[in-house]
């Protein structure tokens, strides 16, 4: 049985998907990630600067690390990278679109998990990657996961970043997106729920791994704290389609106990252990945020 997640941006696997990717690996699950970009746009909050391929080079490597904290068997997390720009997705959705299908083909995946309708917050990124998989999904009736943060702290980040001017980052229609999340229908019939009990201290070494993003803040402090203070305890996705292979991944990750061998590891010991992989990031696999 096989999970694939699509997600935009390093980083995204561990703060918004890391319980159901730790469980799906406990359970012997083949779990594949596909990275639309690789972050090159974001900020480097360690202060050394670095920009561009630098800064991508450096989230590479994080995301590995980050996935090794939760899957403590390295490299069992298959990565796929799009190499599609950050913060343009939607500028390239014939490009995404060719690149999430040709991936989901070959993948074949019994479910297939990413943002769900709002993109998280609204960001522009995350939307494409659910509308993509969406796509894709009905017409292959494949179950879908959409994994959903907490309707009120995004709805609050998401309209900071509109008064901030960010509209390059956040959609337009961010509030319908967030109402639609809330609700367990659609047009096409009735929607599931999962909720995961989170394994804090597994989540937090997850996300330390990823150092340009943190700085030197606690991994707490992640993104928006209000909501990491929520991912950290509990992940919530909506189940869009599902099947009887869904229906069999529900029942694995459900009943999976959490373990915490991973979370006394700090950042740098992941980072080296990804390093003693041999894992190369500057010459990532091709499939065909900025934060």
């Amino acid at each position: 049985m096989s999970l694939a997640i699509l997600t935009a941006h390093p980083d995204d696997e561990a703060w918004a998907f890391g319980e159901l990717i730790a469980r799906s690996c406990e359970a012997s699950v083949d779990v594949r990630l596909l990275c639309l970009t690789a972050g090159e746009r974001g900020v480097d909050h360690t202060g050394q600067g670095r920009r561009g391929a630098a800064l991508a080079t450096s989230r590479r490597l994080e995301l590995h690390a980050g996935l090794a904290a939760l899957a403590q068997d390295p490299p069992a997390v298959a990565v796929t990278w799009g190499e599609l720009p950050d913060a343009a997705l939607d500028r390239h959705l014939d490009d995404v679109q060719r690149q999430v299908a040709a991936w989901l083909g070959e993948t074949a995946p019994a479910v297939v998990a990413t943002w769900g309708v709002a993109g998280g917050y609204g960001h522009r990124d995350h939307v494409v990657c659910a509308d993509a998989a969406a796509a894709w999904c009905a017409a292959h009736g494949v179950a879908l996961w959409q994994a959903c943060l907490p309707p009120e702290p995004a709805r609050a980040l998401g309209r900071r970043l509109a008064r901030l001017r960010r509209m390059d980052l956040i959609v337009p229609d961010v509030e319908r997106r967030l109402d639609a999340e809330q609700t367990l229908g659609d047009e096409d019939g009735p929607v599931g729920e999962l909720w995961l009990d989170v394994d804090a201290p597994r989540k937090r070494a997850a996300l330390a791994a990823h150092a340009s993003q943190l700085g030197d803040a606690q991994p707490d402090q992640f993104v928006a704290p209000d909501i990491t203070a929520h991912l950290l305890q509990r992940e919530r996705y909506r189940l869009v389609g599902q099947t009887r292979d869904g229906d069999r991944l529900r029942a694995l990750v459900a009943t999976t106990p959490g373990t915490t061998a991973a979370s006394a590891a700090t950042a740098g010991e992941m980072m080296a252990e990804t390093n003693a992989l041999g894992i190369d990031p500057g010459t990532p696999t091709s499939a065909g945020g900025e934060r």
